[in-house]
């Protein structure tokens, strides 16, 4: 059985107390105070200038990261260092 046939043999069944979802929502929105409302409203128009003015801002200007020795060169040069003698000795051998 389709699911609108079930509402609408829903609907007919109670139809003395049974409200579309949408005058349910209505019902809800309309139990807040007016002064809710207008807060909230004012709270939609703040968010959007916010927005509009966070766009037009300029960005900051990210710093190009300071590059890293890589370790795999450290080491390279590390190992030049310890056996640098040793390689001058090979060099005057040829």
């Amino acid at each position: 059985m389709p699911i609108t046939l079930i509402r609408s043999r829903r609907r007919l069944i109670n139809s003395s107390t049974y409200n579309s979802p949408n005058h349910r929502r209505n019902k809800k929105l309309l139990a807040n105070s007016q002064a809710q409302r207008a807060q909230r409203n004012r709270d939609k128009k703040r968010a959007l200038l916010d927005k509009l003015k966070n766009k037009n801002k300029p960005k900051a200007k990210k710093r190009p990261k300071r590059s890293k020795m890589p370790y795999r060169f450290k080491y390279y040069q590390f190992q030049d260092y310890k056996f640098k003698e040793e390689i001058e000795e090979l060099e005057k051998l040829e």
